[in-house]
């Protein structure tokens, strides 16, 4: 990265490589963003945005030979908050939200491992990440009720 453009940590989820990229991203998010975004808010859910698409860049800067396109880190970690909401002990998702929502993740990467210009790091980081805020929003939380 050359020198002082940190910005493109984050501008480049604004970058998509070609329009099957974008609607695939688009997708994932009108499908799964909302029901999470009613979950855990809009200041949430905005965390839940920019710390993906920060981590993801940042992981791939590190570990990853090449430049790093799109909101999909975004949307792997809506999939993550969607896996905590599954990993929870109480009753957020019922039984057969639990087996979309797992369906919908192992799909996911089964696409991200054999689609050979998806970005593996990108998209497993922002998993982790959207695990990673759902445990911080309920520590954030403790002693109140999640909204229903």
């Amino acid at each position: 990265m050359n020198e002082k453009q940190y910005y493109r940590f984050f501008t480049y989820a604004f970058l998509h490589n070609g329009i099957s990229h974008l609607l695939l991203n688009l997708l994932l998010f009108v499908f799964a963003g909302p029901p999470v975004e009613k979950q855990i808010g809009r200041v949430n859910f905005l965390m839940l945005f920019i710390s993906t698409v920060i981590f993801s860049a940042i992981i791939c800067f590190i570990f990853a030979d090449r430049p790093l396109v799109g909101s999909s880190g975004f949307g792997y970690g809506i999939l993550g908050m969607l896996t905590w909401f599954v990993m929870r002990k109480n009753r957020i998702v019922d039984k057969e939200s639990k087996n979309i929502i797992i369906l919908s993740v192992i799909t996911s990467f089964i696409f991200t491992l054999t689609y050979s210009n998806a970005s593996v790091l990108g998209h497993f980081s922002g998993f982790i990440m959207g695990i990673f805020i759902g445990g911080v929003i309920d520590i954030n939380r403790s002693g109140s009720k999640v909204q229903q």
